[in-house]
């Protein structure tokens, strides 16, 4: 089934206004096509001075070197205890109290107050 075509416009030629139509519709098709964006699509102006933080940089730099420094120190005390015989110096030679004569005597004494409290228990 083929439907007769019917204008737009009324028209004295329906083939000359089906073929107007035509080129109008076209036209219009094409205008469609190559319409321009009305909104800005393109990604933002980009500052170099902002993305970049330079003191944060230098501080993070600093951190590095210090705890690479720490690590060097450690590595060497490692490596010298490896090397020798990584026996723990824990001797003390200072004096050990002033009391020391003091609390000697009394646990002497306190010691021979037991003994006797002993002896009169066991009599």
């Amino acid at each position: 089934q083929h439907q007769a075509y019917q204008p737009l416009l009324p028209a004295g030629n329906k083939y000359l206004q089906q073929k107007w139509d035509r080129a109008s519709y076209d036209l219009h098709r094409h205008n469609v096509k190559t319409a321009k964006p009305t909104i800005n699509m393109t990604t933002p102006e980009t500052y170099g001075h902002l993305g970049l933080k330079l003191k944060k940089l230098k501080i993070d730099q600093d951190r590095n070197i210090k705890i690479q420094q720490e690590n060097n120190l450690l590595l060497g005390k490692i490596t010298h205890i490896m090397q020798t015989t990584g026996a723990v110096d824990n001797l003390n030679y200072y004096e050990k109290k002033l009391n020391m004569q003091q609390r000697q005597t009394e646990l002497l004494r306190i010691s021979h107050e037991n003994q006797l409290m002993l002896q009169r228990l066991q009599q």
